[in-house]
């Protein structure tokens, strides 16, 4: 199962949040709203992460949809792996759920440069191994924007460094 965390503010728009708990009934996670820190949020995401303890950890933004299915797929996909963790793309839609900006999806192969040199492939659906991110909490402290793309990219060295494979891209 997969333990997974949506940051909330006071001004986080609760229908959205509706749709998003809807979204995730049937998936094989545990979900948690966590409190976002206003204006930080590397202590805000390290807050969430710490609070789970099942085998695999995600996040979902509250202004996110998530398709029917995807945990399941990639907690099937990490069990029959050793790949560091896994990720899908995203697409850009309105409130009606039509669709507005070019679609971000991963080729399913994953590019080392292009990853390290961009932080688009982290907005779509992540699933990391709790036990190697654990190990890059301490490091989590830098209050940045990107720090979803800061700990996917550690994810990638930390688990080379391990002894995983590359991450799994599926095209989603």
């Amino acid at each position: 199962m997969i333990y997974c965390h949506t940051l909330y503010l006071p001004n986080t728009n609760k229908e959205w949040l509706d749709d998003l708990k809807k979204d995730i009934a049937k998936e094989p996670v545990t979900h948690h709203l966590v409190p976002g820190i206003p204006n930080n949020i590397s202590d805000s995401r390290r807050l969430g992460y710490v609070q789970g303890n099942n085998k695999y950890c995600s996040f979902i933004d509250d202004d996110d949809r998530i398709n029917e299915g995807i945990f399941t797929k990639f907690t099937e996909y990490l069990e029959n792996s050793n790949a560091s963790f896994i990720w899908a793309g995203e697409i850009v839609m309105c409130s009606k759920l039509v669709k507005r900006l070019k679609i971000n999806r991963p080729s399913g192969i994953f590019k080392k440069n292009f990853i390290l040199a961009t932080h688009h492939y982290v907005h779509g659906v992540v699933v990391y191994r709790r036990e190697l991110i654990e190990e890059l909490f301490p490091m989590i402290t830098i209050n940045s924007d990107y720090m979803d793309w800061i700990v996917s990219s550690c994810m990638y060295v930390l688990g080379k460094i391990r002894g995983y494979n590359d991450p799994i891209c599926l095209n989603e």
